[in-house]
């Protein structure tokens, strides 16, 4: 990876007028694995060592949410997220800068921590579903204010609204056919039948907890980054596993989180998450 030096220079003599941050560029390394933005591992002169998000200043309203989004995981002392060091901007680039953590591949013990943490992390909750503002999955804004009407089922409003309706319209925007456009459609219309019946708390979910969004510290801590949180279906989160390269399947030895303020899932299953036995 070439490195940005003139950006990085800039980000460097910002942490050192701002946050007092005395980063040693000679130590800079480019770490590969995200999509969008560009991200680096950093020292300082003294030793320490953090994880660097940089994009082009256009990429500041992501790198914002991002950062709403850690501190506010960190807030419920649930689960281990990076530690937010600093965020800012030059003339051309915005920045993040993250602790560093020192990742490793899965366990089974690590795995079955994240399923315990995950299931109290969907104890948080709130009066309605959202968030309070806006944020992003991905490079996608993802939006997050109430339907201003509905059918009465507030979970299916959102649903609905503000996850499947805004990406159809996206579709259309992007010349997709008219036959995917048409089957979204008549989803729309069908959801809350769909899901009538269904009526789930708002939890504090992540959002996009597909399997590159997640880690293991070497004490077998699980760690959680990347988020798009939001108050909604716990279920969400467990749906989004299906998108990545993680396996999902019913435990066969199923721990109840549920809890005496959370109904069991609505299948009434446990599930496992990669190979090992992740059970929410």
């Amino acid at each position: 990876m070439t490195l940005p030096v003139k950006m990085l220079r800039s980000v460097a003599e910002q942490l050192a007028a701002g946050w007092d941050v005395a980063l040693e560029l000679s130590t800079v390394a480019g770490i590969s694995g995200g999509c969008i933005h560009r991200s680096f591992a950093v020292s300082t002169i003294t030793g320490e060592r953090y994880f660097l998000k940089c994009n082009d200043r256009a990429a500041a309203p992501m790198l914002a949410a991002e950062e709403v989004g850690l501190q506010t995981l960190a807030a419920t002392g649930e689960l281990r997220v990076p530690g937010v060091i600093a965020r800012g901007e030059t003339d051309s680039a915005a920045w993040l800068l993250l602790e560093y953590l020192d990742l490793q591949p899965a366990t089974s013990s690590g795995d079955a921590a994240l399923g315990a943490g995950l299931a109290r992390l969907h104890r948080q909750s709130c009066s309605s579903f959202g968030f309070s503002q806006d944020n992003f999955i991905g490079a996608t804004r993802q939006f997050n204010g109430r339907p201003v009407a509905g059918s009465g089922n507030d979970w299916a409003d959102f649903f609905r609204e503000q996850r499947l309706a805004c990406q159809l319209r996206l579709a259309a925007g992007n010349e997709w056919g008219n036959e995917l456009l048409e089957c979204g459609k008549q989803l729309l219309e069908r959801l809350p039948i769909l899901l009538a019946g269904h009526n789930p708390i708002p939890s504090l979910v992540h959002g996009d907890l597909w399997s590159g969004n997640r880690g293991v510290l070497a004490d077998g801590t699980p760690v959680i980054y990347d988020p798009a949180v939001y108050y909604g279906d716990r279920e969400t989160d467990i749906a989004m596993t299906r998108l990545s390269a993680a396996s999902v399947r019913p435990s066969t030895a199923p721990t109840t989180m549920n809890g005496p303020c959370l109904p069991a899932l609505s299948n009434a299953a446990s599930f496992t998450i990669s190979t090992t036995f992740l059970t929410i």
